[in-house]
């Protein structure tokens, strides 16, 4: 609300100020949320872009990888019955290592294997590596394939990537006999009917493995990490390893937390939301600090129960954007402050004209009415100037004129102030005289009917009643026009005096009117 002690520029200059900052500070927030909905969009729309990549790299590259795969299943089948057949006959203490190692070169195998039950367990007994005798299906979780196999049972292995009676093939795996450097290889087992054994023929699979690794996930994922520098890292995790982390121990199935990829980025938060994962499969976004930037963290589910994660950058992502609504906020500010500066100039101007126009109005109140406004800008200010001016001196003529009226009135009036003194006391005298001189004229000839009525005889008087009656209406007619003359001369003398001090009273008022007029600046 305005206040009567701030003046109306003060009050319109932090008004106006104000109102900037307010548009100013909403269009800043406003911007920013935009400009954050949209980093957040365009992150979003990237990071699925390479989702949808690397899903399609797993796709393709897993259907190549079980395509090969496959046909070395099949070759490890038909080489576990060549064996068989080789070794048709014998018992498990009559097969030597030369044997095997005979064997195993001329099918270009890298190693076979002869299992038997002992106790309660299936242990190595025989191979063309030292190192796998004595390997323990109890120890890795193998015991129960190695019974069911041994038994004739339908083989149920978890993992398995070919099978069938009496016969299973297992994917390629490190090798956990050879701890000192990593192998991998890959394992048939195969119980002939009626024999006690489970024969092992295995191949070294380290060129398949670097194989497959060079054309799947792995490899795009650094392809993509090279040609896109906003990619912090990127990896497709298995949740149920994060919930269970012994099944990593494990060897077969062969599973670990990071599947493909790297994550460096983990931290309790990752862990707890893939945890989650396992039950309930949703995307999850978030951005978070870490190592001094903030990194833009997306969890995707994809097939196979495993996620996708992408890590972007989100300062390098983000700063494009906003360097550019920060430029778009700089260019508002510098618009509201020029919208600012020239309202506040045009208003300075508007005040200027009211101030000239305020100080004219001052001034009459203090009865100067010889000054005058002059606003120029052709606006209505000016024709508010041009109409004051012309009140003013309207103003000032008619009191000019009353002025001089003024005088005039005083002037005539002292004269007939002056005439109706001389006047009242010239018919003051006249009347008094022709009053006294009619009253002793009337007294006279009433004194004579008087006479004249006493010396007339009675029988005179008894004959003429009549006329008696007129001589008293004569004497009554003569007094009643001597109290009429009597009163008029009063009634005049009243007149005269009344008019007298009218004459003075007004002389008075024009005294005064002509006093109260000088007090203007006419």
């Amino acid at each position: 609300m305005f206040k009567s002690n701030v003046s109306l520029r003060t009050y319109f200059l932090r008004t106006m100020l104000s109102v900037l900052l307010v548009i100013g500070v909403l269009s800043g927030a406003i911007q920013i949320y935009s400009m954050n909905q949209h980093v957040t969009g365009q992150i979003n729309d990237q990071a699925n872009l390479v989702s949808q990549g690397i899903r399609m790299s797993i796709g393709s590259s897993k259907l190549a990888s079980d395509s090969l795969e496959h046909q070395f299943d099949l070759r490890m089948a038909l080489y576990a019955k060549q064996i068989a057949l080789l070794l048709k006959g014998q018992q498990v203490n009559g097969i030597s290592k030369g044997e095997l190692q005979n064997i195993s070169d001329d099918l270009g195998l890298a190693g076979v294997t002869i299992f038997a039950q002992q106790g309660n367990d299936i242990i190595g007994v025989q191979s063309t590596d030292p190192a796998e005798v004595g390997f323990s299906f109890k120890k890795v979780g193998f015991l129960p394939l190695g019974e069911a196999l041994l038994r004739g049972d339908k083989v149920a292995m978890p993992g398995a990537t070919y099978s069938e009676p009496n016969l299973v093939v297992l994917p390629i795996a490190q090798s956990a006999s050879h701890q000192d450097k990593p192998s991998f290889f890959k394992y048939a087992y195969y119980h002939v009917p009626g024999s006690s054994y489970i024969i092992d023929p295995y191949i070294q699979a380290n060129e398949i493995y670097q194989f497959t690794k060079s054309v799947g996930p792995d490899e795009w994922i650094a392809k993509m990490k090279q040609s896109n520098p906003d990619i912090e890292e990127m990896a497709v995790l298995d949740p149920q390893v994060f919930a269970d982390p012994s099944l990593e121990t494990k060897i077969y199935p062969p599973r670990k937390q990071v599947v493909y990829g790297s994550y460096a980025y983990k931290d309790s938060q990752d862990v707890n939301l893939l945890k989650a994962m396992v039950t309930d499969p949703h995307e999850v976004t978030y951005a978070k600090r870490e190592d001094g930037r903030k990194v833009y963290k997306m969890f995707i589910p994809i097939d196979n129960g495993q996620v996708l994660y992408v890590a972007l950058n989100y300062d390098k992502l983000s700063q494009p954007i906003y360097r550019l609504s920060i430029i778009l906020i700089l260019f508002g500010l510098v618009g509201l402050i020029a919208l600012f500066m020239t309202t506040a100039r045009f208003f300075n101007r508007i005040y200027e004209n009211i101030q000239k126009i305020k100080s004219q109005i001052k001034l009459l109140e203090t009865k100067d009415f010889t000054v005058r406004s002059d606003v120029k800008n052709g606006g209505e200010l000016s024709e508010l100037s041009e109409s004051t001016n012309r009140m003013v001196e309207t103003l000032q003529a008619v009191l000019t004129d009353t002025g001089e009226q003024a005088k005039k009135t005083q002037r005539l009036s002292v004269l007939l102030e002056s005439d109706a003194s001389k006047t009242m006391g010239k018919v003051y005298t006249m009347s008094m005289k022709e009053t006294t001189d009619g009253r002793a004229a009337a007294d006279e000839f009433i004194y004579f009917l008087d006479q004249m009525e006493s010396a007339l005889p009675e029988e005179f008087k008894e004959k003429n009643g009549p006329l008696l009656a007129n001589m008293e209406q004569i004497r009554t007619l003569v007094r009643e026009r001597t109290e009429a003359t009597t009163d008029m001369t009063l009634t005049l003398s009243d007149l005269l005096k009344s008019l007298h001090d009218e004459s003075s009273q007004l002389s008075e008022i024009a005294n005064s009117l002509r006093q109260n007029l000088s007090d203007f600046k006419l």
